[in-house]
């Protein structure tokens, strides 16, 4: 389900780098070794936050994003890859998605940059 879900965004408007790599390769494996920190994550979401308060653009964005992450934090350690938060977001859903050793090549679609 969740290589599925993770294969939907990469041949749609949802491709970014995390879905195209990150949580491919550390997310669905159960690895979490990105190298990316979870608690920097939400720190640069503060900062975000900040920003966009001080320029006057309104969103939710920024603090709903931080506060998703911030609760998946509590549900791993304090050093936690930012790929650990699938499992704060399992627990947050009544669900636990199946992981997989291997990753799946990435679809050729998925390359495209025309």
């Amino acid at each position: 389900m969740l290589q599925t879900m993770i294969d939907a965004l990469n041949v749609g408007t949802g491709v970014c780098f995390p879905t195209m790599d990150a949580f491919r390769r550390d997310g669905i494996t159960g690895r979490y070794r990105s190298a990316f920190g979870l608690a920097l994550l939400i720190t640069d979401l503060g900062i975000t936050e900040e920003f966009m308060e001080h320029s006057g653009f309104e969103t939710d964005l920024p603090s709903l994003t931080k506060r998703y992450l911030a609760d998946a934090l509590k549900e791993a350690e304090p050093d936690a890859d930012h790929t650990k938060c699938l499992i704060g977001w399992e627990k947050r859903a009544g669900v636990e998605l199946k992981r997989t050793e291997q990753v799946k090549d990435i679809p050729e679609e998925g390359l495209s940059i025309d």
